[in-house]
């Protein structure tokens, strides 16, 4: 069944670049990496057995930086926990391809 969830969620995610980005402004973005997450800050709010499924991801949140983690969902969200254990959803249709700075 896990493997089931787990190959709908990639179908359900566009192809996409090592980074995305989703960008308020200078001061406020989320950029996604095809990289596992390593973040102990950020794995420790994580239930154990799921950490195997996140993804490296960065935040700027008022000019403070967090490390962070995502996963893609199949209905079309990303959804990132933070190093303070916050989830955040944001539609995959915010990130472009690229870092910081991408669309501004």
């Amino acid at each position: 069944m896990r493997l089931l969830l787990l190959l709908l969620v990639c179908l359900a995610l566009p192809a996409y670049a090592e980074t995305m980005t989703a960008q308020a402004d200078e001061k406020n973005y989320v950029t996604l990496y095809e990289k596992p997450c390593t973040a102990t800050a950020v794995l420790k709010h994580v239930k154990p057995g799921s950490a195997n499924r996140l993804q490296r991801a960065d935040m700027m949140y008022q000019g403070k930086p967090y490390k962070a983690c995502w996963v893609g969902a199949p209905d079309g969200n990303v959804y990132v926990v933070d190093e303070a254990g916050e989830l955040s959803r944001i539609p995959m249709m915010a990130f472009e391809v690229g870092g910081p700075g991408a669309r501004m």
